[in-house]
């Protein structure tokens, strides 16, 4: 139920956000040009960094749950030499 209340909330407030952003937007980024309402232009930035962020950190966190798995195990095999020894 919360979720749901959170999400209805969120698409309101989405809606209240775009409505009051339908002024056009001129976007020039070097040789491309184009206009768009200022609300799609913010929202497809938000989309763009977030999935950027997303892929770039992917690695970082794949790197870091390795290096997790191989301190486990590096820490079970001196463990089981030191049973070993006894």
């Amino acid at each position: 139920m919360i979720k749901l209340a959170a999400a209805l909330s969120f698409i309101i407030i989405l809606i209240i956000f775009i409505f009051q952003n339908l002024q056009v937007a001129k976007i020039n980024f070097l040789i491309w040009s184009f206009e768009a309402s200022l609300s799609l232009v913010i929202i497809l930035t938000i989309i763009i960094t977030i999935s950027l962020n997303f892929v770039l950190f992917i690695p970082y966190k794949l790197k870091k749950s390795m290096d997790k798995k191989n301190i486990n195990s590096s820490k079970e095999i001196s463990k089981e030499i030191e049973n070993n020894k006894d």
